[in-house]
C-alpha cells in the first residue's frame, strides 16, 4: 500500500495530511538518491543555502551606476535568491569589459558575498 492512500479498492484518493505525507515521503526518497549516506536536515531544506536557491538571469542594459546595481542586490536577496547571473545586453551603455565595466563586476561579486550569494559571469 502506498502511504496516505486508502487501502479500500477504487479509493484512492489522499486526504489533505495523507497528501503531504506523501510529498514529503517522495522528497525525501528523491534526497535520499541524490545524497546517500548524509542525514536529511530539516533546517536546510527550510533554509536552503545560495546553491540551491534560485539564481535570475540579471541583464545589464543601461548606463551601470554602483548605488543601483547594490540595490538590486539588496532586492535579489530580499526576495530569497541564492545568486544572479550577469548579463550583458544590447543598450548597455557602459562600455563593455571596460574599466568602469570590470568595477561594476568587482564591486557586484564582493556584495554578493557578503551577502551570502553566488555570482556567474
Amino acid at each position: 500500500m502506498v502511504m496516505g492512500m486508502s487501502s479500500q479498492i477504487g479509493d484512492t484518493t489522499p486526504t489533505p495530511d495523507d497528501s503531504s505525507s506523501l510529498l514529503l515521503e517522495c522528497d525525501l526518497a528523491i534526497y535520499r538518491k541524490s545524497f546517500p549516506g548524509q542525514e536529511f536536515d530539516l533546517s536546510v531544506f527550510r533554509n536552503p543555502p545560495a546553491h540551491y536557491r534560485g539564481a535570475p538571469l540579471w541583464s545589464w542594459n543601461n548606463e551601470l551606476h554602483e548605488e543601483q546595481l547594490l540595490r538590486q542586490i539588496e532586492c535579489m536577496r530580499d526576495m530569497g535568491m541564492g545568486g544572479f547571473h550577469i548579463h550583458s545586453r544590447t543598450g548597455l551603455d557602459t562600455e563593455y569589459l571596460g574599466s568602469e565595466f570590470m568595477e561594476m563586476v568587482q564591486k557586484c561579486v564582493l556584495k554578493g558575498k557578503e551577502e551570502g550569494m553566488l555570482t556567474w559571469l
